[in-house]
């Protein structure tokens, strides 16, 4: 008797696919218009923006604060490789944050470096690209940037990771 199934009072009618995905349809319109966020999907959303990235590389570079004796806020960074190994990184981040007439400034500077082939250990300064901004009124507008926009995007992501990357490294030691 194994593998029979069991008798019903239904007569078995064979149900066409159309009506099951006719049901499924409005469902899954549904789910995938709505509001509601699938689990694991990625949506874009404002932390993706270079300039709410900009603003969050602000407040943690403004927080690590100055060095004694400095009136402004000078904090170096290492990003764009790898691993969390600065001496595999190939950017040289330079974020600068001070007040100049008045006005608060942040300046980055984005040195992209090569290694030579004598000794991949050694490497030089291949092409320096900055980017500058005004913060007032907890905005961030950008004055002057040698990115695109699109760069900006990849760009910005990197920087903020290196930028807690190296806060967390402080905080540990």
């Amino acid at each position: 008797m194994r593998g029979k199934r069991p008798q019903t009072h239904f007569p078995e009618i064979p149900k066409p696919r159309i009506r099951h995905s006719l049901f499924l349809a409005p469902f899954l319109w549904a789910v995938l218009s709505g509001p509601f966020p699938l689990a694991g999907a990625e949506r874009p959303d404002r932390e993706k923006d270079a300039l709410t990235i900009l603003k969050k590389i602000y407040v943690e570079v403004k927080e690590m604060g100055p060095y004694p004796g400095e009136s402004f806020i000078l904090h170096e960074f290492f990003a764009g490789g790898p691993d969390d190994d600065d001496t595999n990184k190939d950017q040289h981040v330079v974020v600068l944050i001070q007040v100049v007439g008045g006005v608060e400034k942040m300046k980055i500077q984005v040195t992209y470096m090569e290694r030579t082939k004598q000794d991949r250990t050694i490497k030089y300064a291949k092409e320096v690209k900055n980017i500058s901004c005004l913060v007032a009124a907890d905005r961030i507008k950008i004055q002057s940037s040698d990115y695109s926009e699109k760069e900006m995007d990849k760009l910005a992501p990197d920087i903020l990771q290196a930028v807690l990357n190296k806060k967390k490294l402080l905080k540990d030691k």
